[in-house]
């Protein structure tokens, strides 16, 4: 008996250094990396378009030629390209690692769901670009068999902002990488003469926006 086809789009996986390999790239590139090899009853197929990504996992890849990482053409593959070749594929699942899934899908749906920061800071979009990202993931959220947040926090926001069930949510939270471990005195205090640093500091490695509230994080430390 042929195993499910789990169908993962994994449109915004990025292997370039910039801010696009960051946050949800990150969290796409190791779960293809590692699913395969944790869940092999299941076959896997991601839609991508970064070229240099090859796991050698059991992975079926399904490569596009355009552009994806523009949202336009993005949303236009997920919402009438994605439908049909799920349908062709004959996909037992999808799962949607990015808060977006299409409005018409021919089988059940997984979405994650990382934060509803653009809920509570209302600010950080541009309007047109609020309604749009709220619409569709609303429409998303309520078409899902499935919601996995990455934290209890988002969760909450999910219930109070979507009014969604509780037992239809699941939180999983981040695993941890195996290169991010405790360095020795030695290696710190290298680091740290190499780069002109106190004896106490702090680092912080990630984008700066102003939902982040990393000023107000210093005058925390500043005040303890």
């Amino acid at each position: 008996m042929k195993s499910p086809n789990i169908a993962i789009n994994a449109q915004l996986l990025s292997l370039q250094q910039s801010y696009r390999s960051a946050g949800i790239s990150w969290y796409i590139y190791n779960l293809l990396n590692h699913l395969p090899l944790v869940q092999s009853q299941f076959q896997y197929t991601a839609y991508l378009h970064e070229r240099g990504f090859s796991p050698g996992n059991g992975l079926t890849i399904r490569r596009n030629t355009f552009p994806l990482w523009q949202p336009t053409f993005r949303i236009l593959w997920e919402q009438i390209i994605q439908p049909v070749q799920l349908l062709r594929q004959k996909a037992a699942l999808l799962h949607s690692p990015s808060f977006v899934t299409p409005f018409f899908c021919p089988c059940p749906m997984v979405v994650t769901v990382h934060d509803l920061a653009f809920k509570r800071f209302a600010s950080i979009l541009p309007k047109r670009q609020f309604f749009a990202l709220d619409h569709m993931l609303r429409v998303s959220i309520h078409r899902a068999k499935m919601i996995i947040a990455v934290s209890n926090c988002t969760k909450l926001d999910l219930m109070q902002f979507y009014k969604v069930e509780e037992n239809k949510i699941r939180t999983v939270y981040h695993g941890i990488d195996d290169q991010f471990h405790v360095h020795s005195a030695e290696k710190i205090d290298s680091f740290r003469r190499a780069k002109q640093l106190p004896e106490t500091f702090i680092f912080r490695l990630g984008t700066l926006e102003p939902r982040k509230n990393v000023e107000s994080l210093i005058r925390a430390y500043r005040i303890y």
